[in-house]
């Protein structure tokens, strides 16, 4: 038969009487204690610290100290132990105070006896092992923690790396074979073209696996930022129509297009859109075969207050068992064409995800050996229907508990220039569960969904961030005010929701003039067989360009020579293109310069916004992005919807 272990116990109290007690209350008890007893708290630690104790029984009387002064001392001085205080008072709130200050376990002294005493100590142990074991696994999931954030960075890190080691000899292969199929370089000949079409829709395909990669593991982390405001669709659209007619022509497939010319001005991010019907487009490309049609077409619908827009194909089709999971990702469905047209399975999973930060639906017909028709709504330009939108998004996707708050946000008089970027930024704040719509001069009308008791952490959060914001910045910032106005259950009616975000709106919207210029362009780059390129481009276009090879040279010409528009690789020896930006929005001859910066890396891309690009384009680029970029900085044109 095992024998029980002894407990050995430390009892410090300067009483003799009552130690006496509690050692014959312990002596009668069925487990075994072994007490060892000091009368005052310097003996006591003395003998801790050359013992091996399982409890201390601390009397809070001892002549050291008072109260929780004996306990502070006792607990800065001793080793980690179970603890029991004692006490000659009944006190239930020096017994909280004892048990908040790290005690297990607190006994009054004349409620000491064997049953008592024996259960505390009983009681200590067991909380004392719990507790360490608790500290102990926190700590190791602490560790685990870590090293996954680490891994996870690393992952990051290493996808980023990859990721610019692709885009950036793909931005050479695809611009040079542009360059050569348009004739720019010489003559050349239908199957010269036709082979060159080939390389460019290669390099396409490539970049927009990248790219669809980035993009969920950006969705994933809560990363993925939109910046919605007033679009033309069909200006969105043109430049999709021109990269995908190519396509396919390439494969023998007649592209359509369909634009309706009713339909109003929108309310999305332009670049989200983009790249939806590229993926869109892309698929039904894939999946229709020589001699076959596929149509790019935007329609409409007043009934809802949003213009649908769909790419349909005379395809393969799919069966209706495939359709309730072609936009799981790392999905692909088997088809005659699926051994030609491998992919990683993410397309239409981005493209869902990027029409629903657009406050739009993704909607798909299909019919084997019939073709396909994918389409996706995007939301009118007017604030009335965008909110109502915007509050039934919150209560389908957010928890009941939340509510809708209505904020106002203004800035500074004097500031109306710095409006796109405050606009930006306040798009981009935690942009799943906000929603921001540009007033006339120079506020804003925020929805946001969060509890009311968070309601204010989450407003200081916004001026505290946008406080780093100015602070970083090369080009002075206004300052802004952030306003809660009213509050509403998540599960109240969206009317009156709707009503209150209508009435902060003005009734004239301001215009803006356009702006006379000189269409000069410095354009920097270290690699030459860019820098060639997309001059080459850019003269096609009709720019003049001025070329330099680093960031010191691109700054002197800057300041020098005074382009109307600045084209900046990030990525160049002696001074990269963040810190000529940097340096040129500290400049006054250049703050207002539109500057366009080109990077391989999306890490760049907040950066480069926050010191004050107006836009920011990954490669391998599209030259054509690279024009309308400029085009859009320089003219100023307003929308002509």
């Amino acid at each position: 038969m095992m024998l029980e272990a002894v407990t050995q116990v430390l009892l410090i109290d300067d009483d003799e009487l009552d130690a006496e007690l509690a050692q014959r209350a312990l002596s009668k008890a069925a487990s075994q204690f072994c007490v060892t007893h000091k009368t005052s708290l310097t003996d006591g630690l003395q003998t801790l610290q050359q013992g091996c104790f399982d409890v201390v029984l601390l009397d809070l009387g001892l002549p050291e100290g008072r109260g929780l002064e004996t306990l502070h001392a006792f607990m800065n001085g001793a080793p980690p132990v179970p603890l029991v205080v004692l006490t000659g008072l009944s006190d239930h709130e020096a017994a909280m105070e004892a048990l908040d200050e790290g005690a297990q376990e607190f006994l009054c002294k004349c409620d000491v006896n064997t049953r008592s005493l024996s259960q505390t100590i009983r009681h200590a142990v067991v909380r004392w092992r719990l507790r360490e074991d608790l500290r102990a696994a926190n700590q190791l999931l602490e560790q685990k923690n870590q090293k996954l954030e680490e891994l996870y960075s690393t992952a990051q890190q290493f996808v980023d790396n990859v990721s610019h080691e692709f885009r950036t000899p793909l931005t050479v292969i695809r611009e040079f074979a542009a360059i050569m199929r348009d004739g720019l370089d010489g003559p050349v000949n239908q199957k010269q073209a036709s082979r060159l079409d080939r390389v460019i829709n290669r390099t396409d395909d490539l970049a927009i696996m990248v790219d669809d990669m980035l993009d969920t593991s950006k969705l994933e982390a809560g990363l993925l930022g939109v910046w919605r405001r007033r679009c033309c669709l069909s200006d969105v659209l043109a430049p999709v129509a021109s990269l995908l007619e190519r396509r396919a022509m390439l494969g023998g497939v007649t592209l359509q297009l369909d634009f309706d010319p009713a339909a109003p001005p929108v309310f999305c991010d332009d670049e989200k859109v983009r790249r939806a019907v590229i993926n869109l487009a892309v698929n039904a490309i894939k999946f229709t075969g020589k001699q076959g049609r596929v149509s790019i077409w935007t329609r409409f619908e007043p009934e809802q207050n949003e213009v649908r827009v769909g790419v349909s194909d005379t395809g393969v089709g799919i069966s209706q068992e495939n359709l309730d999971r072609i936009f799981d990702r790392f999905q692909q469905v088997d088809t005659p064409l699926r051994s030609s047209t491998k992919g990683f399975g993410l397309g239409l999973n981005i493209a869902r995800e990027l029409v629903m930060l657009n406050l739009g639906q993704m909607h798909v017909e299909s019919e084997q050996g019939r073709g396909s028709v994918f389409s996706f709504t995007t939301p009118a330009d007017d604030p009335r229907s965008l909110a109502r939108r915007q509050v039934e998004v919150f209560q389908k996707r957010c928890a009941s508990e939340q509510d809708v708050s209505l904020l106002t946000v203004s800035i500074q008089p004097g500031f109306e220039e710095s409006a796109v970027v405050v606009d930006e930024f306040l798009q981009g704040t935690r942009s799943r569960f906000n929603f921001v719509y540009r007033q006339p001069l120079g506020a804003w009308a925020m929805l946001t969904a969060c509890p009311r008791d968070r309601l204010e952490a989450t407003q200081s959060r916004i001026q505290e961030e946008w406080s780093q914001m100015r602070r970083n910045s090369p080009m002075p910032l206004p300052e802004i005010t952030v306003k809660v106005l009213q509050t509403w259950s998540l599960q109240e009616a969206a009317a009156p929701v709707v009503e209150a975000f209508m009435q902060q709106f003005a009734t004239a919207p301001a215009t803006a003039a356009g702006v006379a210029f000189r269409p000069r362009v410095l354009l920097a780059d270290d690699n030459p067989d860019v820098l060639e390129g997309l001059s080459v481009r850019l003269e096609a276009a009709g720019y003049d360009v001025i070329t330099a090879e680093n960031g010191l040279e691109a700054w002197a010409h800057a300041i020098a020579e005074q382009p109307d528009a600045i084209v900046l690789d990030v990525r160049m020896p002696f001074q990269d293109g963040l810190q000529t930006l940097k340096k040129l929005r500290g400049n006054e001859s250049t703050v207002w310069t539109p500057i366009v910066m080109l990077s391989a890396s999306l890490r760049d891309q907040q950066t480069a916004l926050n010191e004050g690009a107006n836009f920011f384009i990954t490669n391998p680029y599209n030259s054509q992005d690279v024009l309308l970029a400029l085009k859009n900085s320089l003219t100023q044109e307003p929308c002509p919807c």
